[in-house]
């Protein structure tokens, strides 16, 4: 009785073992080595797959089947449940690639290697800069943008024409939601509500906020996740502001600096000149001089590098510098890191007049006469 007992247990043993042998081989086949439909006859090898927040494994798992990303919902279920990162699914946007082995799959969205995209915003772009390379990239409308960043009621803005997302219902709802984000972001960020220039006007036709982000969305290469909202981008690039811009070059008033520091990122090109061109134009605030700077024309027409007209420096808006005394009402650009530390560390000079050469240079002048030379010499 006993040796058939033995003999039984061996045998069963057995069994169970050439079965675990068996179910191992067969996992590392499916799951390892066999590859989902390749995507040879396919238009695209890659696919975007959203994994929502709260999705256990096995909608998971259902959702990869019906896309044709898995060969089979069992070895992936499997797969989770012995590896144990069925804990680790990240919700996010991916883009899987067909043809790929389930562990591959399994890798990509337990790691959250959510699909990104990396943006570059320029030193000197201004917001409309930013909206048409968004919009170009096919991430979100120049309209869905300006919801979210302000939308500008400052002075004559030409360009501005045609912009407004109001008239139908959803697009008033989407201004709506937008303008509660943009409130939410100025109280979000310490600098901006307590800049001078964060506070919320409304125009009273609109009904949105006049005061915009342009000038504190510092210029830099971000990596984004998808999905890609104004929201995300504008965030980002606040908190790298925050970071980068130092206590004390937010010293004093941070708005004027600002707007100072945006005037020479689109006026001149060295540190050096950009030190001394802002000693310059401090020197014709204190005076009570119109500054006189071509770009915030060009800013308030929407052509950052047209050559104005007589007719051009007669614009009716509170950023021709040419009519009016004092700061324009707001940064003209997004300013480097650079250009914002020549604001604030500026160089004193003898100089009260400068130009920009055809070929870049900066040539400065002390006195009127000199300028007028300098420029029949250098502009002709």
């Amino acid at each position: 009785m006993k040796v058939r007992l033995k003999t039984l247990l061996v045998a069963l043993c057995s069994v169970f073992g050439a079965g675990v042998i068996l179910f191992a081989l067969l996992f590392y086949k499916n799951v390892f080595i066999e590859k989902a439909p390749s995507f040879e006859n396919r238009k695209f090898t890659t696919i975007l797959h959203t994994i929502e927040k709260g999705q256990n494994f096995v909608q998971v798992a259902n959702d990869l089947k019906e896309k044709q990303l898995i060969n089979s919902k069992f070895w992936l279920e499997s797969y989770f449940l012995l590896s144990g990162r069925w804990m680790d699914i990240k919700a996010g946007i991916y883009d899987l690639p067909y043809g790929s082995t389930t562990a591959q799959i399994a890798g990509i969205i337990s790691h959250g290697w959510v699909k990104k995209e990396t943006i570059t915003i320029l030193p000197g772009w201004n917001l409309m800069d930013i909206a048409k390379y968004c919009e170009e990239k096919g991430f979100f409308t120049q309209e869905e943008f300006f919801e979210t960043a302000g939308n500008p009621g400052k002075g004559v803005f030409p360009w501005w024409q045609g912009q407004s997302t109001t008239g139908t219902t959803s697009s008033s709802i989407s201004s709506a939601l937008g303008a509660l984000a943009f409130q939410k972001i100025i109280k979000d960020f310490n600098f901006l509500s307590a800049n001078s220039s964060a506070t919320l006007d409304y125009n009273i036709d609109t009904n949105l906020p006049t005061f915009d982000l342009e000038g504190y969305l510092f210029p830099d290469t971000y990596e984004v996740e998808y999905p890609i909202t104004p929201e995300k981008i504008i965030r980002m690039a606040l908190m790298n502001f925050q970071k980068k811009v130092s206590i004390d070059l937010r010293g004093g008033n941070l708005k004027e600096t600002m707007i100072m520091a945006s005037i020479l990122e689109k006026e001149v090109r060295s540190y050096k000149d950009k030190q001394i061109v802002a000693g310059i134009l401090w020197k014709r605030l204190k005076e009570d001089w119109p500054l006189q700077v071509d770009s915030t024309i060009n800013y308030a027409m929407g052509d950052s590098g047209a050559k104005l007209s007589l007719d051009d420096l007669q614009l009716e808006s509170a950023y021709n510098t040419y009519r009016n005394k004092g700061l324009p009402p707001g940064p003209i650009c997004n300013p480097g890191l650079e250009s914002i530390k020549a604001a604030v560390y500026y160089q004193n000079s003898d100089y009260w007049y400068y130009l920009s050469a055809k070929n870049g240079q900066t040539i400065f002048s002390k006195t009127f006469s000199q300028h007028i030379a300098a420029k029949a010499r250098y502009l002709r």
